[in-house]
């Protein structure tokens, strides 16, 4: 559908770029987007153009292929100061352990707070095809990365490049606060 009104293009602009930054974030070409979207590439790079308005169904069809929320597509925050106040924040359980609350906004960087709690584990190691950042803003940790453990107290932070498998292990994280960073658009793998 064409752009009838200023307000209608602005929003078609915004989605438009933040599709293309997550489909480069996510090193995908127009052609594996539009396969896994079921839409042909000439309308995704429309859609990334902001020359059109997709319907509701398949902008949730490209937010499904770029593994994002339709919301993130919409987010107008380039430029903006983002604000998270304590007990607003967007929070939820991961794998029944701790608890996970978002401090950034849609299509920034990612910024994850980390609170243990006393569920159960599993198997909780992970390889991002990413960088990222970890940052112990109280208590002690023990994260195992490649095969070593590395013992962490407040103020220490750990890089873990690309590629490497790495988790929280032992007990002691439960009492600590973690602050996980990694660029926008990426998930776990």
């Amino acid at each position: 559908m064409k752009m009838n009104n200023e307000s209608a293009g602005h929003e078609a602009i915004i989605m438009g770029k933040r599709v293309r930054e997550a489909r480069k974030c996510k090193k995908m070409t127009l052609k594996v987007m539009a396969e896994k979207a079921g839409v042909t590439p000439p309308h995704i790079s429309m859609v990334e153009r902001g020359l059109i308005r997709p319907s509701l169904a398949v902008v949730s069809r490209l937010a499904d292929a770029l593994d994002i929320s339709v919301a993130a597509l919409f987010a107008d925050d380039a430029g903006q100061v983002f604000v998270t106040r304590h007990g607003e924040r967007t929070s939820l359980m991961f794998n029944d352990s701790s608890i996970v609350q978002m401090l950034s906004p849609a299509g920034s960087m990612m910024v994850h707070l980390v609170s243990g709690s006393d569920g159960e584990t599993g198997d909780m190691s992970v390889i991002h095809t990413y960088d990222e950042l970890l940052l112990v803003l109280s208590g002690d940790i023990d994260y195992l990365v490649g095969d070593r453990v590395y013992s962490l107290r407040q103020n220490d932070a750990i890089f873990i490049p690309a590629g490497i498998r790495h988790n929280l292990v032992g007990d002691r994280w439960r009492s600590a606060l973690m602050l996980f960073v990694s660029p926008a658009g990426t998930e776990d793998q």
